[in-house]
């Protein structure tokens, strides 16, 4: 067994919840070599070890412990709000002859039983064979995520794109229709873009995609969306926010751009943007897709009018 304390190392981890030290000490030699065992003395012990170890991989429990029981602490792991305590494989140890709490765990969301005294084949088997399950299906849902994130993310500016903007972008609308709440929308491009990359080359507009992407993050908060639509151009969500703090937003953010100084190779180059807002309840009512038409007519004003100011109003 290894101390609570003690540095994670490159064994698979396994938390024992045994009250007997004799008992856990068995279960402990048995795994000896192939697993560190966890020891917790009860099942509150083991809750909090399982709560403060992510690198825990399956769980071990006795039935009968103090303070909380194995059934207690198999029922507080199913109803978890974190999957990764959730899902955790649960082995519970029972006698040979103590078919109630067999039934009892089953019913509970035990993955699998072992009898006590426990058989050494049989325990590192099982316990293998669980390990190795709960492993493969985290690196599954690591991948998943990671495709996921793929999926959602600009590559570039590493700012949301066009399709989570789209996705998230319902979802607050119809949380504003639903509920009768603020919803505000900006979309900013980068004026003269193209010259940028013309003369100073792709790299260059790249540097430039990246800085203004950082303006973005900045300015904005935790509850905004900020993503790059495409090419140049970018758009903000802004949930719970009126047109008139969306498109003092939006100018600070012009101001911003138009400070930055954009070093593209011997150059020292300033860029401006342009930007149209549209709201919720003010500009279109129907679909999200309206607002983004009256910000894109807005923005197209903003460059007619001469570019590197916000349009918030026809």
């Amino acid at each position: 067994m290894i101390d609570p304390a003690s540095p994670p190392r490159s064994l698979p981890r396994i938390l024992l919840a045994e009250d007997s030290e004799t008992s856990a000490a068995i279960v402990a030699r048995h795994l000896q070599g192939k697993f560190e065992v966890l020891h917790a003395r009860d099942g509150l012990d083991a809750w909090n070890l399982l709560a403060a170890n992510p690198e825990i991989e399956v769980v071990i429990t006795d039935v009968q412990m103090p303070r909380l029981s194995g059934q207690d602490l198999l029922r507080k792991i199913r109803h978890s709000d974190v999957p990764r305590v959730k899902d955790m494989a649960v082995l519970v140890m029972t006698t040979s002859n103590d078919d109630n709490a067999r039934q009892e765990a089953f019913t509970n969301g035990a993955s699998d039983f072992l009898v006590k005294p426990v058989d050494a084949l049989e325990l590192r088997a099982r316990v293998t064979v669980h390990q190795k399950l709960a492993r493969t299906i985290r690196e599954l849902e690591t991948s998943r995520q990671m495709l996921q994130e793929q999926a959602t993310t600009d590559p570039l500016t590493r700012l949301k794109n066009r399709r989570a903007f789209a996705e998230l972008g319902l979802r607050h609308f119809a949380l504003a229709q639903r509920h009768d709440i603020e919803l505000s929308i900006i979309v900013l491009d980068i004026d003269h873009f193209k010259k940028i990359n013309d003369t100073y080359g792709h790299p260059a507009g790249d540097q430039v995609l990246m800085s203004v992407a950082h303006v973005l993050t900045s300015k904005t908060r935790a509850s905004d969306l900020p993503a790059r639509l495409g090419g140049e151009e970018f758009g903000i969500l802004l949930p719970n926010t009126k047109r008139s703090g969306a498109a003092l937003l939006a100018d600070r953010i012009r101001v911003a751009i138009q400070q930055s100084q954009f070093q593209l190779g011997e150059h020292a180059i300033t860029v401006t943007a342009s930007a149209g807002v549209a709201a919720y309840g003010l500009d279109g009512e129907e679909s999200l897709e309206r607002l983004l038409e009256v910000a894109d007519r807005r923005l197209y004003l903003a460059k007619q009018r001469g570019r590197n100011r916000v349009i918030a109003m026809n």
